[in-house]
């Protein structure tokens, strides 16, 4: 599963993630930290698709190799080694999450948070 978040208005979904147990709190405060800043600065009222900003995408479940999302970034013409920051935010029971923040302009960036197995740093 993936969620895609811009603004703290969408913060009850992570906390439901949270609840669920599909999220560690640590992604949470990231997220909450990441959108908190593009509110502040590009608005919260902001489309997602059209206005300056950007957004994060989460990603639940380890995912198998980086094809997902090298098919994802290849939408907006990056490519999975072009990250601006490429950050550990915990690692819990094998499973480390990562956030690794692409830069698609001046002015829009894409945060990818999701999980993978400790082998696969």
């Amino acid at each position: 599963m993936k969620v895609k978040i811009w603004t703290a208005k969408q913060l009850p979904i992570i906390q439901e993630l949270v609840s669920n147990g599909k999220i560690p709190k640590a992604v949470a405060d990231e997220t909450l930290r990441v959108v908190s800043i593009l509110d502040e600065y590009y608005g919260s009222e902001r489309n997602v698709d059209n206005d300056d900003g950007g957004f994060l995408l989460i990603y639940t479940d380890c995912l198998e190799d980086n094809g997902e999302i090298q098919r994802f970034l290849d939408s907006y013409h990056i490519r999975l080694d072009d990250m601006e920051l490429d950050d550990t935010l915990c690692t819990d029971d094998g499973i480390t999450w990562k956030s690794v923040l692409y830069l698609v302009s001046n002015d829009y960036g894409i945060t990818l948070i999701y999980p993978c197995k400790d082998e696969e740093n």
